[in-house]
């Protein structure tokens, strides 16, 4: 959402960017300079361009201490919509540090982008195992458990999702979609219902409100996956 204070943050992170573009050119192998650089369009959110300061900085040190470079370099490449590249890096990091929450929601989140869903699974089961309180790695759990067809599974963690943040009307709507597709119209209802509470004007609640109303065959709509 945009604020004011938003505006402000971002401001202040740009002025930081020229006087970091003259020191990268004064002295282009300086390892802390290029990873600043980086930070700071990433934080930008120009992220194939951080990628490309990440690698030269990756180039500079050992893999097996570039844990930080490594999973910013992965985060820049997914957020610029290459998967593929951004996978081997956070795998390369998840072995650095296997115990690392956001690696394993990130290495998840990727291998779910990329249809690897039963790997997926495993990898934000990990993230669940390290901090069990948040609620979008069990949404997101949820979202690859149903593509994989295990439907109870995936009510177990879309209704965790919704305990531990009952503001996420997403896990409602596709806890609505499982429930539908087992034919437990009650309950169907009753979740699409919360998720229209929470979201009235939002048009895929909507249309799986009409849906039912209507005695439709075809399967709802499904919200996607939280970055």
């Amino acid at each position: 959402m945009f604020t004011i204070s938003s505006l402000f943050a971002a401001s202040k992170i740009a002025e930081t960017l020229i006087p970091l573009e003259q020191k990268h050119k004064r002295d282009p192998k300086n390892h802390d300079v290029l990873c600043s650089l980086a930070y700071t369009l990433y934080k930008l959110h120009r992220y194939p361009e951080a990628a490309e300061y990440f690698k030269k900085a990756l180039a500079l040190e050992k893999h097996e201490d570039a844990f930080d470079v490594l999973h910013y370099l992965g985060m820049a490449l997914a957020r610029s919509g290459k998967n593929e590249e951004a996978l081997e890096y956070f795998k390369e990091t998840a072995k650095l540090n296997s115990q690392d929450f956001l690696i394993n929601y990130n290495l998840g989140r990727t291998l779910s982008e990329l249809k690897f869903y039963k790997e997926a699974a495993g990898a934000y089961a990990k993230a669940i195992s390290i901090h069990p309180q948040d609620s979008e790695v069990h949404y997101n759990l949820g979202n690859v458990l149903a593509n994989l067809e295990r439907y109870p599974e995936a009510i177990k963690s879309y209704t965790e999702a919704v305990r531990l943040n009952a503001q996420n009307w997403k896990a409602y709507n596709n806890l609505a979609r499982i429930q539908y597709i087992l034919g437990n119209n009650s309950e169907t209802i009753s979740n699409l219902k919360k998720a229209h509470e929470l979201v009235p004007q939002n048009a895929t609640i909507t249309e799986n409100l009409n849906a039912i109303h209507a005695n439709s065959v075809a399967p709802l709509n499904h919200s996607s996956l939280n970055l």
